[in-house]
Formats: C-alpha cells, sequence, structure tokens
C-alpha cells in the first residue's frame, strides 16, 4: 500500500521539474552613468518594450558596505523628461526644500545643496522607513547620466 503512494507522488513530482519555462528577455539599454575613476556610481538604464527606467546608485549612507539601491518607473506622460527638467531647474533656481516624489514603492526626494558657490544634487530614496542615499550630482554629470548634451 506505501509503494502505491509513493509511486504516484514520485511521478509528480518529476513531472513538477519540467514546468520551468525560459523568458526572452531584451537586455537593457544604458541612458547614461557617472561615477568617480570609471566607478559606476549612478546609472540609469531603459526597457524598451516596457518603456520603464532603472536608476541605480552606490548608497553613500555607509563608508564600510558597499550597497547598491535602485528605484524605477514607467515613462508614462513624459515622466523621464520631466524629472530631468526639475532637476535641471533646481540647479538654475535652488528649491528652499527637497522635492518628494512618490514612485512605484518608494519615495524619492530631489535634494540639492550650494557649497563654495556650487550647486549639487542628490537622490534620498525612502524604501519601507530605510534611507539610502546617492553621491552628489553636479549639472554636467545629471546631463551625462540623462544622456543629455550640453
Amino acid at each position: 500500500m506505501k509503494k502505491l503512494f509513493f509511486i504516484p507522488l514520485f511521478l509528480l513530482s518529476i513531472s513538477m521539474l519540467g514546468q520551468i519555462n525560459v523568458i526572452k528577455t531584451e537586455p537593457l539599454v544604458e541612458i547614461g552613468k557617472v561615477g568617480a575613476f570609471g566607478s559606476n556610481d549612478v546609472s540609469i538604464r531603459k526597457d524598451e518594450s516596457s518603456k520603464t527606467y532603472f536608476f541605480s546608485y552606490k548608497d553613500i549612507t555607509y563608508k564600510q558596505l558597499t550597497n547598491l539601491e535602485s528605484f524605477s518607473f514607467v515613462d508614462e506622460k513624459n515622466a523621464f523628461d520631466n524629472l530631468y527638467n526639475m532637476i535641471i531647474k533646481g540647479f538654475d533656481d535652488m528649491p528652499e526644500s527637497d522635492i518628494v516624489l512618490e514612485l512605484p514603492r518608494t519615495i524619492v526626494s530631489l535634494h540639492f545643496t550650494k557649497a563654495m558657490g556650487i550647486v549639487n544634487f542628490q537622490f534620498i530614496q525612502n524604501k519601507n522607513g530605510v534611507m539610502s542615499i546617492s553621491r552628489y550630482l553636479t549639472k554636467k554629470q545629471v546631463n551625462k547620466l540623462f544622456g543629455k548634451t550640453e
């Protein structure tokens, strides 16, 4: 009786292995990247089929840990260009407080600061109460990151 129970169970487990399917995916297109000495500190990539932009950056919160963070959004209603324009406008007319954006599954703040007459920008992300911070970027680096030329 035990053999009759284990034989169908064994055959069922073998058939479950055949249910793994390979999905063809397209590689992401790199829009731009910025980093010191050839490192990739901040980058933007795009999935052409879904029109989704992926931002990834090294979290500078902890100096001893190298932690990569990311956020993404679909380019609906020209969202990618609108984000770029918000950041560039912040360089020209620095906002008094952070610009806070609500994205799917996260909140991203656009933080501007001025030191020695130069305006710098960084992403500050709050994902489920955990903060992560990108390195500071200049206007020229933001243009390079977004694939724009001056």
